[in-house]
Formats: C-alpha cells, sequence, structure tokens
C-alpha cells in the first residue's frame, strides 16, 4: 500500500490522523510518516486498517439506519399534525392515510406495509392531541 492510498483511506473513514493513530496504537507523526512515505506501512497495520474501516462502516450503517428512523418518526409527526387539522372530529378516512402512505418517500415505504404504517399514525395522531 502507497502513502497515498493510506491518505485515502484514512480520508473515507473521515478520521484524522489522531484519530487513526489512536485506533492503531501509534503516535499521530506515525502515520504522517506513512502518508508521505516515509516510513514503510507495515503488513499489520493495513490489516489493521482493515478491521478499523469495517467497524467505521459498520458505524455508518448504525447511523443511517437511526437516520432513517429518525425521518419516518418525523414524517408520522408531521402526517399526524396535518390529520389533527384536516379531520378535527377524528373522521379518520382510509384514502386520507393511503395519500399519507404514499407520499412517503420509497425507501421508507418499502421498510414498513400500509397496515403497519396506519398503526403507527394512529398512534402518533392520539399522542399529539
Amino acid at each position: 500500500m502507497t502513502g497515498k492510498q493510506f491518505r485515502i483511506r484514512r480520508a473515507v473513514m473521515d478520521l484524522t490522523q489522531a484519530q487513526l493513530a489512536s485506533e492503531l496504537g501509534v503516535q499521530p507523526n506515525t502515520i504522517s510518516r506513512y502518508e508521505n512515505e516515509d516510513l514503510k506501512i507495515p503488513k499489520a497495520v493495513e490489516l489493521a486498517l482493515k478491521t478499523i474501516e469495517q467497524q467505521v462502516s459498520q458505524r455508518d450503517e448504525e447511523f443511517n439506519e437511526e437516520e432513517r428512523q429518525e425521518r419516518f418518526k418525523e414524517y408520522l409527526n408531521e402526517s399526524a399534525a396535518e390529520f389533527i387539522k384536516d379531520f378535527p372530529e377524528e373522521n379518520m378516512t382510509d384514502a386520507w392515510a393511503g395519500g399519507a402512505y404514499e407520499q412517503m418517500d420509497e425507501d421508507l415505504r418499502n421498510e414498513i406495509s400500509y397496515e403497519d404504517f396506519f398503526k403507527v399514525l394512529m398512534a402518533s395522531i392520539h399522542e399529539a392531541e
């Protein structure tokens, strides 16, 4: 692995030299020396870097899942608020809920059935009241 490849991989993980050094158990100037090719990158460091990349990737996936759930929660809260405004007498119609479901981002729709969406929406409406 070249110093440039090492630097790119560190940058892709969005880690500073100090952060990566801490993960690898080396001094920050060692990372600089690897990247500037002043010091050969040992195979053990390359293998450790792959492990760190996997950990960072997993953290990113977990963050994306949390973000997706947060977006869904926000959408439900907005839908509940609209419902209360549009139907103050709780005259919920399947057509209205179906429209709200269809307006939801496709990736979110793929994660929840209409029936489950309806149940969660109704619970959000009752919480908002």
